[in-house]
């Protein structure tokens, strides 16, 4: 379901049933710094809510703390889960149209969805974002921005 704008015009963060601990993986060894910035995005407080960077620091939390889980695992369809929401909340289409540090964080967001996808869900789902995000970079590499922040794509590639 499409989530709904709030005031501000930004759309919420969490869905019905959801909580922040669930969305973003959060267990008893999370960090209070990270389980904050969690906290903050969820809530819009400052520009948490829209920076790719803070999505991105989340996502790589939850993705180490989902290393090591059964493939069939909830933990790993939660990060699945927190992984699409990012990657919606941030498409590869604003890849060309963002600063390169942005760009960079959104393209980390889409390699990590394509990591969790093959771990978690299924290869085919994880092979037609890479090729995605593939095609994205392709179309905009000619400014050398997206290019310059790709080095961590082709090896995740691999």
């Amino acid at each position: 379901p499409l989530a709904a704008p709030t005031p501000g015009g930004t759309q919420r963060v969490l869905r019905y049933g959801e909580t922040v601990d669930t969305l973003f993986c959060l267990t008893s060894k999370t960090t209070d710094m990270h389980r904050q910035m969690c906290q903050d995005i969820v809530h819009g407080v400052g520009a948490e809510v829209d920076s790719a960077k803070s999505w991105r620091a989340a996502v790589e939390v939850a993705t180490a703390h989902a290393d090591g889980a059964a493939s069939s695992s909830s933990v790993g369809q939660n990060l699945i889960r927190l992984c699409r929401r990012a990657t919606a909340r941030f498409p590869l289409d604003s890849i060309g149209g963002n600063s390169g540090s942005s760009s960079e964080h959104i393209l980390s967001l889409w390699v990590l969805y394509a990591k969790a996808q093959s771990e978690f869900g299924t290869r085919e789902e994880a092979k037609r974002t890479y090729w995605r995000i593939d095609a994205v970079l392709n179309n905009n590499n000619n400014d050398g921005g997206v290019a310059d922040g790709s080095a961590k794509f082709f090896p995740a590639m691999a």
